[in-house]
């Protein structure tokens, strides 16, 4: 029997969008058609369904470029990729979603200085607010567990954001991407002539 991948758009009570113009996505694999198990769904097959809690309408655009699938493991694996195709543009995708920005802090000197007059920074990328990160890291925010939520290094030596070396860098939506782009602002910083910490 063939395996689908499938997609149903979701209203916004089933998680908050991280992108303005990407809406929820239930992304899943059925052996029936996509439209019949939609309305089978819909009639309250399986209560708590999200589909039938929150299903809008199907997204035949985001899957009828998916062939069907022979086996369920190949089917679910491209169910996977899928998901993440689409959370990397900005979608909400079975209620997980998160938007990532790169931030730049100003650092007291680390450590001395050598050849240029560029300062000490540290880069780190958080999917909180900017403001809301560089707070934890300067009050020494803890988990409730009491693990470290700040790098010692800004706790010991931050004093503000500069919104000028990441305001024009573009948020990601997954996390991968996010650490990317760290690493890459980390080293184009360092190529300037700032001395760097985090970044890794």
């Amino acid at each position: 029997m063939p395996y689908r991948v499938w997609v149903v758009e979701l209203s916004d009570k089933a998680a908050p969008r991280v992108h303005p113009d990407k809406p929820n996505l239930y992304v899943g694999v059925t052996i029936e058609d996509p439209w019949k198990r939609f309305d089978r769904l819909m009639d309250g097959i399986r209560p708590n369904h999200p589909v039938l809690l929150y299903g809008l309408r199907l997204r035949p655009d985001l899957y009828e470029h998916l062939p069907a699938f022979s086996d369920r493991v190949t089917a679910k694996e491209a169910k996977g990729n899928l998901a993440k195709a689409l959370r990397r543009q900005g979608f909400v995708v079975n209620r997980m979603g998160h938007r990532y920005c790169v931030y730049v802090i100003l650092l007291r000197d680390v450590r001395p200085r050598t050849g240029s007059d560029k300062p000490w920074v540290y880069v780190g990328q958080t999917a909180k607010g900017i403001e809301e990160r560089f707070k934890e890291h300067i009050t020494g925010a803890r988990t409730r567990g009491g693990q470290p939520l700040y790098s010692r290094v800004v706790h010991r030596y931050g004093e503000k954001l500069i919104p000028a070396l990441y305001e024009s860098i573009l948020c990601v939506y997954l996390l991968e991407d996010a650490l990317r782009l760290e690493r890459e602002v980390a080293e184009r910083l360092a190529a300037e002539g700032y001395s760097v910490a985090g970044g890794h």
